[in-house]
């Protein structure tokens, strides 16, 4: 039985990942507006996908912000959670990250049609701002 319910699951998420019939070039999750959509919404498979998102940026940027500093030699163990862009809080959660994404959307209409990366690099800028900017 849980096989069954796992491959449903996969095939949701399949469907999900294939561009509509109607937007040949467009792709999952590319702009803000795709992000509002699927991520203001209260589906939980949404809501799963866009956690997963937002963690895979978040991870990501860390990851290259720290493979960065120890290929200058400037990383030390006790160095804070910095991505020279914007420092994460103790004790933050993904959820909360996605709903500072949303709020930044939502009060910047006129930039949604950007790509998502560039406006959740813009959306963490500004809600997480490193008070030491000197790595």
């Amino acid at each position: 039985m849980k096989s069954l319910a796992c491959l449903a699951l996969l095939g949701a998420v399949a469907a999900m990942l294939q561009p509509n019939s109607a937007s040949a070039q467009s792709s999952f999750l590319a702009t803000g507006n795709d992000f509002m959509e699927t991520c203001g919404s209260s589906e939980e498979l949404e809501s799963l996908v866009c956690l997963g998102y937002v963690r895979g940026y978040v991870t990501g940027h860390i990851s290259g912000t720290l493979n960065a500093r120890s290929f200058q030699q400037t990383w030390t163990p006790d160095a804070p959670l910095v991505t020279d862009t914007f420092c994460l809080p103790d004790g933050f959660n993904y959820q909360q990250v996605v709903d500072v994404i949303l709020r930044f959307l939502e009060e910047n209409p006129a930039i949604r049609h950007e790509p998502l990366g560039l406006l959740i690099h813009l959306a963490m800028r500004q809600n997480f701002p490193c008070s030491n900017q000197s790595q």
